[in-house]
């Protein structure tokens, strides 16, 4: 709740336990993911997808927190969604590599990675967790058993080629 002075009251001590459960729970679940992209030996590995999941579910718990204590009902719970998207796209953006002479393009997949790893963060940070473990299934799926199946059958998922991604 909002203090007589208009302040937004801290979190209690066992509601920020519960936020670093969350958070932690994002973290390792972008962990798995940055495991597969380490592996696959690309730029945003554990430690990149780690750290994004983590800050999403951390700005999600504190928007959510925020609105919640304050006195008004007014708000916008969105909008700590809204920063994480705005953040994940700078991020995502620098991570995205034009060679202009070869006409190809990196680091696609591991700024989409990153992107969905953002999202598993703020479903941790929301306490969907279960929704955050699915995310996570589905994107390790994708990340690994795609290339697999592209690997194994190029002709029939209409790709010669995966694209290059030695800078994502």
């Amino acid at each position: 709740m909002a203090s007589a002075t208009g302040t937004v009251e801290p979190m209690t001590l066992l509601e920020q336990v519960q936020a670093i459960g969350l958070v932690a729970v994002a973290m390792l679940l972008g962990g798995l993911v940055g495991l597969e992209r380490d592996r696959a030996g690309h730029a945003a590995g554990i430690r990149t997808n780690m750290l994004v999941a983590g800050a999403a579910a951390l700005v999600v718990v504190l928007g959510s927190a925020a609105l919640e204590a304050s006195d008004t009902t007014t708000g916008d719970p969105s909008r700590a969604l809204h920063a994480v998207i705005t953040g994940i796209g700078f991020l995502g953006g620098g991570m995205i590599l034009r060679d202009g002479i070869a006409g190809r393009t990196s680091g696609l997949t591991s700024a989409a990675s990153v992107f969905i790893v953002a999202a598993v963060g703020a479903a941790a940070g929301m306490g969907e967790v279960v929704l955050a473990v699915g995310v996570t299934a589905l994107a390790l799926v994708t990340l690994g058993g795609v290339k697999a199946l592209r690997q194994r059958a190029p002709k029939l998922t209409g790709d010669e080629h995966d694209e290059p991604e030695t800078a994502g």
